[in-house]
């Protein structure tokens, strides 16, 4: 395919490979595209555990083939998930999530987005446009991704297990302090 533009076009300064599913370029700067989050909410990390068991209960399409990602909000009020979804790619299933929110008039903001595939900045640029505060996985972030929670002060968590876990950026959200 040719592509004739009948404008001027800037390339960007930036231009980061990735190595996620089909690989691809991607322009990210942790320093550009979005204002920090600001939230007040936390998260008693218990919950989150709880949270984690019930994503992929013994009737989900997981538990029958066992090669699916799954992705849920959960309310920071009442911590319970309020939307599941699943698919093949872990990418996809925050596009799901998303367009599952939209047509159940579910708001995003200010919820915990949980996630069972490696998160990459990808995934973390759609939490931040979905305005969670907290992202957590049950596998590991991306370096870029932990650089651009730190940037976009979202919570990261990985390595969500029974009896522990592990916080990325704002851990804060977590009650979790870390001293001087």
């Amino acid at each position: 395919m040719d592509v004739w533009l009948n404008h001027p076009f800037i390339a960007p300064e930036r231009q980061i490979i990735t190595s996620g599913c089909g690989g691809g370029v991607t322009f990210t700067d942790p320093e550009a595209g979005f204002e920090p989050l600001h939230s007040g909410i936390t998260l008693d990390p218990e919950a989150l555990r709880v949270a984690f068991r019930k994503l992929q209960p013994p009737n989900s399409l997981y538990a029958r083939s066992r090669g699916v990602h799954a992705a849920g909000l959960l309310d920071s009020q009442t911590n319970e998930l309020i939307a599941i979804v699943e698919d093949v790619g872990r990418h996809n299933t925050i596009d799901k999530l998303t367009g599952c929110c939209l047509k159940h008039g579910i708001e995003t903001r200010d919820c915990a987005l949980l996630v069972t595939g490696r998160i990459s900045s990808e995934m973390l640029r759609k939490a931040a446009v979905m305005g969670c505060p907290i992202v957590a996985s049950r596998t590991s972030p991306t370096s870029l991704s932990v650089e651009m929670a730190q940037v976009w002060n979202i919570t990261l968590v990985g390595y969500v297990r029974q009896g522990s876990l592990r916080v990325y950026s704002a851990p804060e959200r977590m009650g979790v302090i870390i001293g001087d």
